[in-house]
This record gives C-alpha cells, structure tokens and sequence, in this order.
C-alpha cells in the first residue's frame, strides 16, 4: 500500500505493507535511521 505523511515537516510517500511497523517505514522505506529498536518484546519501553 502506497501512504503519504509528514515527517519533520516534510510530506514524504512510501509503499509499505500492511503489517510493518512505523519503525521499519521510517528506518527502511523512508531512509531515517534515527529511530532505534530496542528489545522487541515491548517491555522495556522504548516502543
């Protein structure tokens, strides 16, 4: 699916799948590597 958002105040697109999280959108598809994973089990807070 094709989706469009602003990020940092910038209108960006970008084809996605259904199931991805909005980590791997914005580190993967969109080229932002600020956004860092952490313990993927959503215990330690960070997501």
């Amino acid at each position: 699916m094709k989706i469009a958002v602003t990020v940092n105040g910038e209108l960006r697109e970008a084809d996605i799948w259904a199931g991805e999280s909005l980590l791997t959108t914005l580190r993967d598809r969109l080229d932002l590597p600020g956004s860092k994973n952490a313990c993927e089990q959503g215990e330690c807070g960070s997501c």
